[in-house]
């Protein structure tokens, strides 16, 4: 065996990351482009692993740092190891905005005629995962390779390259389509649960997602996935988010998607409790603080954790206005973090699949919709400003009125979370 796969595999058979780290400490001036992808992916799973941690998070980044700077030494580097690069980024955690995740997304257009099904799946499903928005010119290659061996799709893939196009809001072309609906009807009986969910969910969300033109989705693929769906027992779906995707695909589809009624009573009972776990349990974010404190300097009166009428949504925060006519008039507005975008290589973000659904169904629901964005926020230092920014959403929005909600005065509005019911 040649010293270079002997020292692959040492890489591989590194029992915990202190082991990994020494082996990259000492050897890296040794590694090629596999040694450094199997490193990071041999990382990536140690790190998923408690009782294979013997590192801090600050001592595994400096490990990562190690590959990072051989990397940057290859003059070119090859299909495999920069979708196994872009997997193991996307595992450990890392946002999209890393240079490594912008300087490999940038070569796969030149690779991308040596990836194969696993890896294309693997690097959407990174992208979408990391929240990073590849160019242009990465999806269209993508693309391309796609239909050149969508026939070697096996069901993990298919399900893993719709669920990031969903997350991204990437509208694929109509050959892409029609070719991945192709390979599901062919494959669709192999499809394990977790797969059939996460398709459902993304074919659900791309017919709903897309801005402008809707994407169709052959009924007859949506009517298989459903039939498999409902010959699993309901006990092997999996956890409460696999139920949650379920109803909220039905309620995206209406007739096109109608599950049995015990399933679908176990899916909505899964989304209630999610929506009533988030409203009692978890703490107001400090920009959801910061613009309610806004808000109060104003003297806008607003409802906390407003849930609508169909149960599917829970508001950040709820604003009452009239109308010149005298009716009322509605303000969602949400409070955005990082989770909610992708973040480009030149700095611009873009909303995902997810948020842009929510903001839609909101709007079908007669609320206007004001999303404040972490970053948008942050840009705003000063109190004035931010209350500048606010006061004049509010006036392009025609609000010119707000009324004092009468279970919460507005002078315990930082410490108190109302829930209320929009009607």
């Amino acid at each position: 065996m040649s010293a270079a796969k002997k020292l692959n595999w040492r890489i591989v058979d590194a029992q915990n990351d202190g082991v990994l780290a020494d082996i990259v400490k000492h050897h890296v001036g040794e590694f090629d482009e596999i040694h450094v992808s199997t490193a990071a992916n041999k990382l990536a799973k140690l790190t998923a692993r408690r009782h294979t941690i013997t590192l801090s998070k600050s001592q595994r980044d400096s490990v990562l740092l190690l590959l990072e700077e051989r990397l940057r030494g290859f003059k070119s580097i090859r299909a495999r190891p920069i979708a196994s690069l872009l997997w193991s980024y996307a595992k450990l955690g890392y946002h999209g905005n890393h240079s490594m995740v912008h300087y490999l997304s940038d070569q796969v257009p030149r690779v991308v005629d040596d990836f194969n099904p696993q890896t294309l799946a693997n690097t959407v499903w990174a992208w979408a995962t990391m929240r990073h928005q590849p160019s242009a010119h990465a999806l269209v290659a993508l693309e391309r390779r796609m239909l050149a061996c969508v026939d070697d799709f096996k069901p993990q893939e298919l399900a893993n390259t719709v669920w990031a196009w969903a997350t991204m809001g990437h509208q694929p072309s109509d050959k892409v389509l029609d070719a991945l609906e192709r390979r599901m009807l062919a494959c669709v009986d192999d499809f394990n649960s977790q797969a059939l969910v996460n398709t459902v969910w993304a074919v659900a969300m791309l017919m709903n997602n897309i801005e402008g033109d809707k994407i169709t989705i052959n009924q007859n693929v949506l009517d298989r996935l459903l039939h498999q769906l409902e010959a699993i027992e309901f006990s092997t779906v999996g956890d409460e988010e696999h139920f949650q995707q379920i109803f909220q695909a039905h309620h995206l589809l209406g007739d096109r998607f109608k599950p049995s009624a015990a399933l679908l009573d176990q899916a909505r009972e899964a989304w209630a409790k999610q929506l009533a776990s988030g409203v009692s349990s978890s703490p107001q974010s400090s920009l959801e603080r910061e613009v309610a404190a806004c808000l109060d300097r104003l003297g806008i009166t607003y409802d906390v954790e407003a849930l609508t009428e169909d149960g599917m949504h829970c508001v950040d925060m709820l604003v009452r206005g009239r109308t010149d006519d005298g009716g009322e008039r509605l303000l969602a507005i949400e409070c955005d973090g990082p989770v909610h975008f992708f973040r480009a290589s030149d700095g611009t973000y873009r909303i995902d699949g997810s948020t842009y659904a929510r903001n839609c169904d909101l709007r079908k629901l007669g609320l206007d919709v004001l999303c404040v964005t972490g970053h948008g926020w942050t840009s705003l230092t000063k109190d004035d400003e931010r209350d500048a920014y606010l006061r004049r959403e509010l006036q392009e929005r025609d609000f010119k009125h707000s009324f004092k909600c009468d279970n919460v005065p507005v002078e315990t509005r930082d410490h108190h979370r109302d829930i209320c019911l929009l009607y």
